[in-house]
């Protein structure tokens, strides 16, 4: 375990609430043990654990979040992806191996989601593009839904903001590999990402999806035609 690890724990079991009853696991998809820690409680442990260890080297950095990501609750997890976007002096550093490392331990939409969607943007990807493209082709073919919904989840916030030509065509190459799925937590990151294609290019996705009805996702097809029509899901 990481040195800091431990003290990480330790703040997020004194964050913990009772629970309610409800299944949040079956609902966040992990069978990792649920601390039912605040997001926004996490957050500041994200962030107060940056101010006060700033400067921690890139070698102390990976092995404490490859120590969270094996670790046995949801919120050691997803705080490992909250804390990589609070480093920015490290993120370009970390090998896409490590990701893929990473993926492998994470169950659940909410865990994928947490990592894919919230510390990686277009300029992260497009600082390290060659190895980015060859990673997300790769995840999208896996065995492991988790890695083929980061493969689509990834893309996302760079998209939404970001209207670059290798990101939108690597978006639209993904989607086309997956279409065929049947599985929910791949017909969602459909949707998610069309619609995000969609703020920067919504004549070109409304073609794209009325030439695809066939073959697209219908949740995919009504919530990104809704999105474009009306800017709401």
């Amino acid at each position: 375990m990481s040195k800091y690890h431990g003290e990480l724990i330790n703040a997020l079991l004194a964050l913990s609430r009772p629970s309610s009853g409800f299944d949040i696991g079956n609902y966040l998809g992990t069978s990792h043990k649920v601390l039912n820690v605040r997001t926004s409680d996490k957050r500041k442990l994200a962030k107060e654990f940056y101010k006060s260890h700033a400067d921690i080297a890139l070698n102390d950095f990976l092995s404490l979040l490859d120590s969270l990501y094996r670790g046995e609750s949801f919120e050691e997890v997803t705080l490992a992806s909250e804390l990589i976007g609070f480093y920015g002096q490290h993120i370009n550093s970390i090998r896409l191996g490590s990701f893929n490392k990473w993926l492998g331990a994470l169950e659940g939409w909410a865990e994928v989601d947490t990592l894919c969607s919230g510390p990686i943007d277009a300029s992260v990807l497009l600082a390290n593009w060659n190895s980015w493209h060859v990673w997300i082709t790769k995840w999208r073919e896996s065995r492991n839904v988790q890695k083929r919904r980061a493969s689509l989840v990834f893309l996302v916030k760079p998209v939404t903001k970001n209207p670059n030509t290798k990101l939108r065509k690597q978006s639209f190459a993904q989607i086309e590999n997956l279409k065929a799925e049947k599985e929910v937590m791949i017909t969602k990151a459909i949707s998610w990402l069309l619609r995000a294609l969609a703020t920067q290019n919504p004549v070109e996705v409304k073609k794209y999806v009325n030439d695809n009805l066939n073959t697209l996702p219908k949740i995919a097809i009504r919530e990104t035609l809704r999105k474009i029509e009306t800017g709401k899901k």
